[in-house]
């Protein structure tokens, strides 16, 4: 009879085996976190910059098709709202739980979104008294998505005037 050995997994290899197996697994935890990571990170700057230039671009849109400025009511006068009259109805911006609102003839509607946070919302009537009004609109936006590091802020600032 001829001896068959058996072959078999010795403790040794099986240790070394599990020791590979969990660098492996940690390594891979590692790039999956990193990768959430950046992927929130993203997200919460594209929020930040896509909201900003719709508010940017609502705004400049609805002083254009203003007829007058209501408030602020004089050159040089700031205030935390803005009021401009456009056709008949009168159009109100103001800063309201953190969202910026519009209130018009139809009722009022969030301008903003709900994953972001306006703030510091400050409009300020510029111009010449016998020229046409301007307006230097600052606003704060604070994404409301919190990565690891911190919430993404950007302060937008521009000037419109009445066309």
């Amino acid at each position: 009879m001829k001896n068959k050995l058996k072959k078999a997994t010795t403790i040794v290899e099986l240790t070394l085996y599990m020791g590979l197996l969990s660098i492996f697994l940690l390594i891979l935890f590692d790039l999956f976190s990193q990768i959430i990571s950046t992927q929130t990170r993203s997200v919460a700057v594209s929020l930040v910059q896509t909201n900003g230039n719709f508010l940017l671009s609502k705004l400049t849109h609805d002083i254009n098709q203003a007829n007058a400025i209501t408030i602020p009511a004089s050159i040089g006068s700031s205030a935390v709202s803005m009021t401009l009259t456009i056709g008949t109805t009168n159009a109100s911006y103001t800063v309201s739980n953190g969202r910026l609102t519009i209130t018009d003839s139809s009722g009022t509607f969030n301008l903003s979104d709900v994953d972001t946070t306006v703030s510091n919302f400050v409009v300020t009537r510029l111009g010449n008294s016998g020229g046409k009004a301007g307006l230097k609109i600052i606003f704060t936006l604070t994404s409301n998505v919190v990565d690891n590091s911190n919430l993404k802020t950007k302060t937008y600032q521009t000037f419109v005037s009445l066309r």
